[in-house]
């Protein structure tokens, strides 16, 4: 039977756990994108594009806070995280 790591992730991120990760990084607090992009080590562009996927998917909402746009999960997407943390300790 094949590992978690085998399944998900093999020698490069896949698209639902990197997902899962911008998700993750956006937990605790909402975050501005440079901060974002360094919690995931992900170059601006890649942030960019993903991040839109996110907001498009309904996993992650944008809000103003003293006139800055930042980002935080929406309930969907505190709902993704925690299926995918189930799959990933159903896998392991």
């Amino acid at each position: 039977m094949s590992s978690y790591s085998d399944v998900l992730i093999g020698c490069r991120r896949c698209r639902v756990e990197l997902l899962a990760n911008l998700v993750k990084a956006l937990e605790e607090n909402g975050c501005k994108k440079k901060i974002l992009a360094e919690k995931v080590h992900m170059n601006y562009k890649q942030l960019n594009r993903y991040l839109g996927e996110l907001i498009r998917l309904g996993l992650v909402e944008t809000y103003r806070w003293n006139g800055r746009k930042l980002y935080r999960p929406s309930r969907k997407g505190k709902l993704y995280l925690k299926y995918f943390r189930n799959l990933k300790e159903l896998l392991t």
